[in-house]
């Protein structure tokens, strides 16, 4: 029987969002301290599960562990799981991600060292700075299992960037050949790990595969006479889910005889999957104590929209992206919760203005930041300056009941920088400060340009519109 402790090396094997989606907000590209139920912990708990299964005696350490959203292996008692340091942060002000990654992981590893005995082997995940703490006991094998080099994922873009993670990228070649031994979970990551990692390739380092497990005795039986393709990943850039198609495609041009049994017109490839925009987590502040609902406005939107969009065309992922944007920025309070946005780069531009950043879009609200304007005051229909945060949707509110519908009516550019044609509606079915009601609809049209990051999170968006119609109606 061997006793392993299963060090999750990021700090957080359960918890509220995916690491790779944590990563890309971080912008410094570190391996975030807050990974949640996605394929690399999946991974973890699948070996955990089957080793404990074979009498071995395991036990998971992380920083964070949500019970309410996680694997239910992790809660059913088949193992043990020890959080140490969750109330350390995530991030400094939105930066520092990196560093705030590993003093959450090497937290976790004193905390192992100090108050536990010795371990027959620890596996550490993902993060490789711990490894000299964890061989402190001479007596302990430590394996490090490498998802993928961090330092590749990382953004070195300016001067500054590259200041910063020259230290970073140099500990984690230095502490990952460290490891008794390192796997990989493909050879492709072993040929990048030896592409990257040159100094540990040239001493003759060369990490072993281990393929994430799967339970194979659903295969003891065929279920199908069709060859079946399935892609499962999150709907984001980086996860190239164009190459699947492009496999899929290729297929038709291969040698019949290479299938056997099998009829190339007959095969199929599914891809499924899921967002992060649409994956909230537990700790997210709402500013009326939850989600929005949206019956009514959807009903608005359904009987007035002119464009019907396909499924996954560009025109319907602009208009979901956009509403996503706005429903953050009307619904949420604090800017770590967004994820439609980059908060360090984001700016909003109205009519040429100059730009307001997240926090400052954030604070004044949307109706304020897209209303203001610089006429003089006695002839402004509405006066933005004069408006807070929640008065300037108390009014509309009140004035359109119903909601302010808003769909896509043309998109001529893809991303990263989108250009699209918009169009905003609503009934006039309630007062408005003074105004009675009138009923009849209130429309306009604009252009919009959305310049978005590789996970099309929004780093700009500049609105061009005319307000003289809308305004005119009160």
């Amino acid at each position: 029987m061997i006793v392993l402790v299963w060090f999750c090396g990021h700090g957080g094997l359960l918890s509220d969002g995916g690491n790779e989606v944590d990563r890309e907000m971080s912008g410094d590209g570190s391996v975030d301290c807050s990974a949640g139920v996605c394929g690399a912990e999946r991974l973890i708990v699948d070996a955990a599960v089957e080793l404990a299964s074979h009498g071995h005696n395991v036990h998971i350490f992380t920083a964070h562990h949500d019970k309410k959203r996680c694997f239910e292996e992790t809660v059913s008692g088949a193992f043990p799981v020890t959080v140490y340091g969750s109330f350390l942060p995530r991030h400094i002000f939105y930066r520092l991600h990196a560093v705030c990654a590993y003093l959450r992981c090497i937290f976790v590893a004193l905390c192992l060292l100090f108050l536990w005995p010795s371990f027959d082997v620890i596996l550490a995940d993902q993060v490789s700075v711990v490894i000299p703490l964890l061989k402190v006991k001479k007596s302990t094998k430590v394996v490090f299992y490498c998802h993928f080099p961090d330092l590749l994922l990382a953004q070195h873009t300016t001067v500054l960037r590259r200041l910063y993670r020259k230290p970073i990228d140099y500990v984690e070649e230095i502490t990952t050949g460290m490891a008794d031994l390192i796997l990989v979970n493909s050879k492709f990551t072993a040929s990048t790990f030896a592409n990257t990692f040159k100094h540990l390739h040239l001493r003759g380092i060369r990490p072993a595969v281990l393929y994430p497990a799967v339970n194979v005795d659903q295969f003891d039986e065929s279920h199908s006479y069709k060859l079946n393709f399935l892609s499962i990943n999150r709907f984001e850039r980086k996860k190239n889910i164009e190459l699947a198609v492009s496999a899929f495609a290729m297929l038709h041009t291969l040698d019949e005889h290479a299938f056997q049994k099998h009829m190339l017109a007959d095969a199929t490839l599914t891809i499924a999957g899921k967002s992060f925009l649409y994956d909230e987590a537990e700790t997210t502040e709402w500013r009326h104590g939850g989600p929005p609902t949206y019956d009514s406005l959807n009903k608005l939107f359904e009987e007035g929209r002119t464009k019907e969009w396909p499924k996954g065309s560009l025109e319907e992922i602009v208009r979901n992206a956009i509403k996503s944007w706005e429903m953050e920025l009307s619904h949420k309070i604090r800017l770590l919760d967004f994820k439609t946005i980059n908060p360090q780069k984001f700016k909003l531009i109205v009519n040429g203005r100059e730009g307001l950043s997240a926090e400052e879009t954030l604070r004044i609200g949307s109706y304020n930041a897209l209303l203001k304007n610089s006429l003089p005051k006695e002839f402004q229909y509405y006066k933005a300056e004069e408006e807070s945060f929640e008065s300037s949707h108390d009014a509309f509110r009140s004035a359109f009941p119903r909601g302010f519908a808003w769909e896509v009516l043309s998109v001529y550019s893809g991303p990263p920088v989108i250009a699209y044609k918009f169009r905003h509606w609503g009934f006039f079915e309630g007062p408005f400060k003074g105004h009675a009601p009138t009923g009849e609809k209130v429309e306009f049209y604009g252009l919009g340009v959305l310049k978005v990051d590789e996970s099309l999170r929004a780093e700009e968006v500049e609105v061009t519109m005319s307000l003289q119609n809308y305004l005119v109606a009160y």
